[in-house]
């Protein structure tokens, strides 16, 4: 069994692209970060691996906060900031990490109002 086979989730990895806003009287625009609306990467393969859950009270509601451990092949182009799209779950990923050149780690964020 290969480690490939292991990695049985799929999820779509979207890219933080910074966008340059046009200046006017010789000031520099602000400096805008978005997602495209098109994935960068689809079908990719990685597992999910769920490490806390946290509820915190706040106002309007209540927000979750979710941080799974995400497994990918070490050919996989992610970064920090990068978002992945999981079953119509939107996550953030934090720094990833090489491990022994074999995979990458990287923990994925999840933060929703309810």
């Amino acid at each position: 069994m290969s480690y490939q086979d292991l990695l049985t989730d799929r999820c779509a990895v979207y890219h933080l692209v910074e966008n340059q806003e046009a200046g006017s009287f010789g000031v520099p625009g602000e400096t805008a970060y978005s997602y495209p609306v098109l994935s960068d990467l689809q079908n990719v393969s990685c597992l999910f691996a769920k490490e806390s859950t946290k509820v915190v009270k706040e106002e309007p509601g209540v927000e979750i906060v979710q941080s799974f451990r995400v497994h990918f092949l070490i050919n996989t182009d992610v970064r920090f900031n990068d978002k992945i799209v999981l079953n119509g779950t939107s996550y953030r990923l934090e720094i990833p990490r090489n491990i022994r050149g074999h995979h990458i780690e990287v923990t994925a964020i999840r933060n929703d109002l309810i």
